[in-house]
């Protein structure tokens, strides 16, 4: 084999959506999911999801509001339509069903619960005392706690008093005077939605514009500035704090607040509305929130993250449904470390997500065992690598997935792990082939469950390896990477004149044909799968395969349940080995 090697990556880019394939950066990715770019350059599977049961009293999603901290305990606060409750060792307890609280905060070992707009009266609760009912406390759905006065925003569900902040006498949260209000830019046409502490002042966010609050002593004193008339938030759980940094969601895009300018800063990664959803989504289908060093943004099913450290972005999915779904990251800090949990964007799902940062050899991706898809026999198949179920049972079962087989009583079979290959349905039954075979027919009840991974892949920029006019001949390529599983690795060339080979034209018929001088429409793509089970340590991996192409992309798809064992799944950089060839000769090649 010839060719002269070309090295590709470290891919320290990040994703660039924006541009055309062949324009982005040799460092970036057209597609970069559920990977991160890790500190030292190399890309990182994210962490796992837990699913963890909600309240049996729960008819809709938890929105978390809160931390909390009495002792050593640490409290999270959320709420919904059934009440306000704290989360603790993994259960829920109810604090009060009188009311909906839209915000949260702790003040003087108390936490102070404002209502949401609509709904009944606030108050104030520690764990030894319980509620206490605070009428004067009015409703909103932002608050923040600042020189010892509690300031709250109506929100974007308020009706009423659209533009004003309200605050409490100082050190006493109980306490509203009637005069203790500011409008802002009021009868605009906006509400004010949400606020921030910065530095020494307040930062008020309208829907089409942003303030900034500042006094020494009395709020009587301030002066309100404003810093943009364009950019505000129209949305709770669009801004977050970081470090020295402000970031805020509005109109589609990020701003990094620094300074009191606004900089935009996903402008290579532009947001896709994907309104695909198995249900009604809640209001929070619009939210930024933090996961340690990263900026979390939800855009209706889409997920998007930004690095915070290295300043790229990436996407993240779930193939389980009550994992992708999630809603605002809320944080709780023992000493133990950090813990991030969440609410469902969606209405009905009742369950929260754990987020496990932290790795270790236990935490995987997991989902509640009510909710993992799974299919029933419905008869023997004829061969080992068969299972037959009813077509209405494997609806969510898809080509790529991992299962394991049980028995009718639910006991594991056997550890081996089946990828789907293939579905086919005749007569009201689907065949799944799956791949390596199981020891033994299944019999009819017996189960197939599908176990949850998380699915990583990357695609490269279209490469003419610096030589636009000539085809050049590619002898195999490589990744140096990290993965205890499969890999499976694509090249794609891109070019409108190619030539076919007879080996190339065997899975058709004449009639799919198209001329004798451009038999096919469109080059194939090249797939290797190839196994390795070498544990997670660095390992090159090499790609057998030889194409010849004008331009050509590379996708390395790797999988891990996220724990230590089995991860995380790694790429360090690409390799390929290519000669020139001839020149170009067709007009359009």
């Amino acid at each position: 084999m010839g060719g002269q090697p070309v090295r590709l990556g470290p891919f320290t880019g990040g994703l660039n959506t924006i541009s055309d394939p062949t324009t982005i950066a040799d460092t970036e990715l057209a597609e970069f999911l559920n990977f991160e770019q890790d500190l030292d350059g190399s890309l990182k599977s994210r962490p796992p999801f837990k699913e963890i049961i909600g309240h049996a009293s729960f008819t809709e999603r938890i929105v978390f509001l809160c931390e909390a901290i009495f002792g050593t305990d640490h409290y999270l606060i959320g709420s919904n339509t059934n009440g306000v409750w704290f989360f603790l060792n993994g259960a829920f307890t109810l604090i009060t069903a009188t009311f909906e609280a839209g915000a949260a905060v702790q003040y003087a070992d108390k936490v102070y619960l404002v209502p949401k707009p609509g709904s009944g009266s606030g108050g104030k609760w520690d764990p030894s005392g319980g509620f206490v009912a605070v009428a004067a406390i009015p409703k909103g759905q932002a608050a923040e706690v600042h020189k010892e006065r509690l300031y709250i925003c109506p929100g974007i569900k308020s009706t009423a008093t659209t533009s004003r902040l309200t605050f409490s006498n100082a050190g006493d949260l109980d306490t509203w005077p009637a005069g203790n209000f500011i409008d802002v830019r009021q009868g605009d046409g906006t509400k004010l939605v949400d606020l921030t502490v910065f530095q020494d002042s307040i930062i008020l966010f309208k829907e089409q514009s942003s303030y900034i609050l500042s006094y020494d002593t009395q709020p009587s004193d301030a002066t309100l500035r404003p810093i943009s008339s364009t950019i505000g938030v129209n949305r709770q759980f669009n801004v977050v704090n970081y470090e020295n940094q402000v970031y805020i969601f509005s109109g589609g895009w990020i701003y990094e607040l620094t300074n009191l300018d606004f900089l935009r800063i996903n402008v290579k990664v532009p947001f896709i509305r994907d309104d695909t959803v198995p249900s009604a989504f809640s209001d929070e289908f619009i939210f930024l929130s933090l996961l340690e060093d990263r900026l979390i943004c939800r855009y209706y099913r889409k997920i998007y993250v930004y690095g915070l450290r290295t300043r790229t972005w990436s996407e993240w999915e779930s193939k389980e449904t009550d994992l992708h779904y999630f809603g605002p990251i809320s944080t709780i800090r023992p000493l133990t470390g950090n813990e991030y949990y969440s609410g469902a964007c969606i209405s009905a799902i009742t369950s929260v997500v754990k987020f496990l940062d932290k790795a270790n050899s236990t935490d995987t991706e997991l989902a509640l065992s009510t909710n993992i898809r799974q299919a029933v026999a419905t008869a023997i198949p004829g061969a080992t690598n068969l299972f037959i179920a009813a077509d209405a049972d494997v609806g969510d079962i898809n080509i790529g997935d991992y299962a394991q087989l049980y028995t009718s009583g639910d006991v594991l079979k056997e550890g081996t792990k089946f990828r789907i290959l293939s579905k086919s349905s005749a007569a009201g039954s689907t065949t799944i082939t799956f791949t390596p075979n199981a020891a033994d027919l299944t019999a009819v009840g017996e189960k197939l469950k599908i176990l949850p991974h998380i699915y990583c892949s990357i695609k490269t920029k279209n490469f003419d390896m610096a030589i636009s006019h000539q085809f050049k001949r590619l002898w195999w390529w490589g990744a140096s990477l990290s993965t205890n599983n499969e890999i499976i690795a694509t090249i794609t060339p891109i070019t409108t004149s190619f030539i076919s080979t007879w080996d190339d034209l065997s899975n058709y018929t004449w009639d799919q044909l198209n001329t004798w001088d451009q038999p096919l429409v469109a080059p194939s793509l090249v797939q290797n799968i190839v196994s390795t089970s070498q544990g997670t340590s660095r390992q090159a991996v090499k790609f057998l395969k030889a194409i010849r192409f004008i331009q050509v992309n590379f996708k390395v798809q790797l999988t891990t349940i996220g724990n230590t064992l089995d991860g995380p799944a790694k790429i360090f950089t690409l390799i390929a080995f290519t000669e020139v060839k001839q020149v170009v000769s067709k007009a359009v090649s």
